[in-house]
């Protein structure tokens, strides 16, 4: 009876939130690391539009042949209509001019902005300048995504950075689509579970 283990008991309440946080911060980076493969798979179908010259070379139905082609293919997989081909193709567009680019870093954090999370960004800005950055490429900006932050806080931590930083809130509902279906919680439940974490 005295191995037992009761809901009093501080360092069993504590193991069990530290384990509850690690799971949920591996949950959100699995789920922010699928949105960066969506990213990067919308980005190279819009680079294989331009480089194929599609719509020259298919005419005027080709976003729509395109669209059915791949339904037919990827059979239950949404985002494939003409109207998001087009959008991928812009999207390409409008990141392809590498001669003058502007290096973003980002730090993603599931908790509140701390004034020391900007010293670890700066650290990742100067880094990215060093290796990355090349002649003529616009400054590197780094972005801090916080779970929440105190305005006041972050403006004089903000005023001390001598490298470009912004800090920023996130909600996850408004990170995910709404149908967004899982095995995993749902949206509302992380996000339930973070405030009982606060």
């Amino acid at each position: 009876m005295g191995n037992e283990i009761t809901v009093y008991d501080n360092e069993y309440t504590s193991w069990l939130q530290e384990l509850k946080e690690r799971y949920l911060s591996q949950q959100l980076k699995a789920h922010s690391a699928v949105l960066n493969y969506y990213l990067e798979f919308y980005w190279s179908v819009g680079k294989d539009i331009v480089s194929k010259q599609s719509e020259n070379k298919y005419g005027s139905g080709f976003y729509k042949r395109l669209s059915n082609d791949l339904k037919n293919e990827l059979p239950g997989v949404k985002g494939l209509s003409p109207t998001n081909l087009k959008y991928m193709k812009y999207f390409y567009e409008l990141y392809k001019d590498v001669e003058n680019r502007q290096q973003p870093v980002d730090d993603f954090g599931m908790r509140k902005f701390k004034a020391a999370d900007l010293g670890q960004l700066g650290l990742y800005v100067s880094a990215v300048n060093h290796i990355m950055k090349k002649e003529g490429d616009n400054p590197t900006l780094g972005l801090l995504i916080c779970k929440s932050k105190n305005d006041i806080v972050a403006q004089y931590s903000l005023e001390s950075s001598a490298v470009p930083i912004g800090i920023s809130e996130y909600e996850l509902s408004k990170v995910y689509p709404v149908d967004f279906k899982s095995s995993l919680p749902t949206i509302e439940e992380i996000e339930e579970s973070l405030k009982d974490k606060e």
